[in-house]
């Protein structure tokens, strides 16, 4: 027991503390998150409630089912991390300590982080519901001791589906871009199906809409109903259910962990071994193509930087082939008025380089060598080779679908040649500004020890510090450029330029010496 308290511990703490190699940071990344998602909860739930205030129990209904897809979506990846990804194996094998405080450490810190994602998002959306109808103090008591087992069933769902997934693909050949594959479908599906389950739900009034799509979300149901209600089956119910997947979990964890990760650490073996040439490449090259297998070998940072660019492309492309009524009104106005064509496809490009900074694997990129960093400043190449390697790949990650988005919705709304030359400029300039943005934050909070590359992607410093700068200066830029009546929109691509040229500066000076001073 003794020793897999201090197992957990050390896990915590890494998750919590440790922002760069040696150091703990005064405050942890992680309690940021939590801070930001409690105050966007608050403030989110309260307005929905001012919008519903004749149907005041559809706010407990939407943020219980929006933390339930959350918990689900994200531990599908999350759960593939936390609980088999870990890099830890070989040292943790070598201690003196059994399997069973292995396993057992590993499902309390999923476990841990899992209640305290959905607890930061759920929580203030049921006390604020409680406040605005003078509910009695065991309402209270009821939201605190009822959601206890409300994240278990999603929770387990999306772990036994990470643990079928990593069954299926351990120790084979591509197995990691097998895994993906299987994610990214199955995640496809579960946004199809709640689509039309989301249609068929319920027409009318939104509680009506809300309350339907909660019929097919049991925990959801289950947990707003008994609290709200005081239905004392339904929360016998949840806790039964909750508890009884609960254990399954752990029974299946516990038996398929030591076997599925030492297959997975073995990896492909290929049969009839042969020696054969390969193509040369120089240095800046084979630098890239390393991160670009660090890049799709690993889901959680292909899905955290991903995502938002892939639905921006497939939306823009399907822009041009619907027949809509607003779109015909759109292209009407424009070739009535020049002045409103200036604007709408200003508003087009900015929104495009919107989407585009929510893109930065600069941000990790330093922090993902982690003990493997010193190979990476031994080999015959310059740190400003290493640093382009790294942004080259960020700006082509952003730069390919962002020109597919920019081309669609200048063929959809037939956009003069001024658009698209703009548009080029405009969106590398940003995409150079987040890359080397990210690269500059990340040597400056490197997290180079750590146990899964998730804690990295998800739960760091640097993870979050390039994210959410990039975000609300872009969100600032738009209110900005909406309350000025959209006039200053070149000053604002001069703006990226200019910045552009003091983060070169900053990288060469900065950010050698930095990288060079890493240990």
């Amino acid at each position: 027991m003794k020793r897999m308290l201090t197992l957990t511990k050390t896990q915590l703490l890494n998750l919590f503390f440790q922002s760069r190699s040696g150091k703990k940071s005064k405050i942890p990344p992680i309690v940021i998150s939590c801070l930001v998602m409690f105050g966007l909860s608050l403030y989110y739930s309260w307005i929905f409630a001012d919008m519903m205030e004749t149907q005041a129990h559809a706010v407990p209904y939407m943020v219980s089912i929006l933390g339930t897809v959350i918990i689900f979506m994200s531990g599908i990846s999350g759960s593939q991390g936390m609980l088999f990804g870990f890099k830890d194996y070989d040292s943790l094998m070598a201690l003196p300590v059994t399997e069973r405080d292995i396993v057992t450490s590993k499902i309390v810190v999923y476990t841990f982080m899992q209640y305290l994602y959905s607890f930061f998002l759920v929580i203030p959306a049921m006390l604020i519901h409680g406040y605005r109808i003078s509910a009695s103090v065991f309402y209270y008591f009821r939201v605190i001791l009822c959601f206890l087992p409300f994240p278990l069933l999603p929770m387990v769902l999306s772990a036994l589906i990470g643990i079928a997934f990593q069954k299926l693909t351990a120790g084979k050949r591509y197995g990691k871009l097998l895994q993906n594959g299987l994610t990214i479908a199955f995640i496809a599906l579960v946004y199809y199906f709640s689509f039309s389950f989301g249609a068929s739900a319920g027409s009318g009034q939104p509680g009506m809409q809300v309350g339907g799509i909660a019929a097919f979300l049991p925990s959801a149901k289950w947990y707003v109903e008994g609290v709200i209600n005081a239905d004392i089956p339904k929360l016998l119910l949840l806790f039964g259910i909750g508890i009884a997947v609960y254990v399954l979990f752990i029974l299946i964890y516990s038996r398929t962990i030591i076997r599925v990760t030492a297959q997975g650490m073995q990896g492909y073996h290929v049969a009839n071994f042969r020696l054969k040439k390969v193509k040369r490449a120089g240095s800046l090259g084979a630098l890239m193509r390393q991160e670009w297998q660090r890049y799709f070998n690993n889901f959680t940072y292909f899905l955290n930087t991903s995502m938002g660019m892939i639905v921006l492309m497939i939306m823009s492309i399907y822009v041009i082939f619907i027949d809509n009524p607003i779109k015909d009104l759109i292209t009407e106005l424009m070739i009535e008025r020049g002045d409103v064509l200036a604007k709408i496809w200003q508003t087009f490009i900015l929104a495009i380089s919107c989407v585009g900074s929510m893109t930065c694997t600069t941000g990790v990129s330093i922090s993902l060598e982690g003990k493997s960093l010193w190979i990476l400043k031994s080999i015959p190449a310059d740190v400003k080779e290493i640093f382009l390697a790294k942004i080259m790949v960020n700006v082509i990650l952003i730069m390919v679908p962002s020109t597919l988005s920019l081309l669609g919705l200048g063929i959809a709304f037939h956009l003069p040649l001024l658009y698209y030359i703009v548009g080029i400029v405009m969106l590398a300039a940003t995409a150079l500004f987040i890359s080397m943005l990210g690269l500059l934050i990340n040597l400056r909070f490197p997290k180079l020890e750590f146990d899964r590359e998730v804690v990295v992607i998800k739960q760091s410093l640097s993870a979050f510090l390039s994210i959410m700068i990039p975000m609300f200066l872009a969100v600032g830029i738009m209110i900005l450029f909406f309350i000025t009546n959209m006039e200053y929109f070149y000053w604002i691509m001069a703006f990226f330029i200019a910045a552009d040229l003091i983060l070169v500066f900053l990288l060469l000076k900065y950010g050698t010496e930095r990288f060079r001073r890493l240990a």
